[in-house]
């Protein structure tokens, strides 16, 4: 039987070197078995809307690209023949999140085929990525730290061929890091939780309906 592809999802960042190193993790092939990482074939970076046309770069290698060259660059540098790339701007998180997580599932057919990092974005989407990864089953929810040389400088694990040892992966588990949702109460919480319940009960609804 054919394996089923996965999808990863991942805020933008204005550090280009950041992002590469992350990607750098997640497609390296010791790292994919012992974290257990699904065959991912589409990459959905997610960006915060923003009128500054200085938002809209990317600083990678110490050159500046827009956004979707950088991605692309990157996809390159890494040698990820026909991974697609997607791009999806966000207006307001609470609404735009949720909508692009069901959306990654309802692909997928399995929650367990979507990465979710934790890694870049604000302190406001990481714990909306968080909750919302939480309530909609997303399993590979991750957080890495990548360890500098002796240098003082972080390795670029894309030049790097052995990599396990050079960075601290933590995988996230639904509400038992609840430090994450500081920035929400109790009620909006609730709230937040019934609102993408009756997302993805739709969703289910219209899928099964055709």
């Amino acid at each position: 039987m054919r394996e089923k592809n996965g999808v990863l999802i991942i805020p933008s960042n204005k550090n280009g070197d950041t992002l590469l190193n992350i990607l750098s993790i997640i497609f390296d092939k010791a790292t994919k078995e012992k974290y257990e990482f699904p065959n991912i074939s589409k990459i959905t970076f997610l960006e915060a809307d923003s009128p500054e046309e200085s938002d809209n770069k990317i600083i990678l290698r110490g050159k500046e690209y827009s956004q979707f060259d950088a991605y692309r660059k990157m996809i390159n540098m890494l040698g990820l023949r026909g991974m697609e790339v997607r791009v999806k701007e966000m207006v307001d998180y609470v609404k735009d999140i949720p909508e692009i997580l069901m959306s990654a599932i309802i692909e997928t057919g399995d929650q367990n085929l979507v990465v979710l990092d934790l890694t870049n974005g604000t302190k406001e989407i990481t714990g909306t990525l968080y909750t919302a990864g939480t309530i909609c089953g997303i399993k590979q929810m991750i957080y890495v730290q990548v360890k500098r040389n002796k240098d003082g400088k972080f390795y670029q694990l894309c030049e790097e061929e052995d990599k396990l040892n050079l960075f601290d992966l933590t995988t996230f588990k639904a509400l038992e890091d609840i430090q994450l949702l500081a920035s929400m109460n109790g009620m909006e919480f609730v709230m937040y939780k019934k609102k993408i319940e009756a997302l993805r009960d739709n969703r289910q609804t219209s899928v099964t309906s055709h």
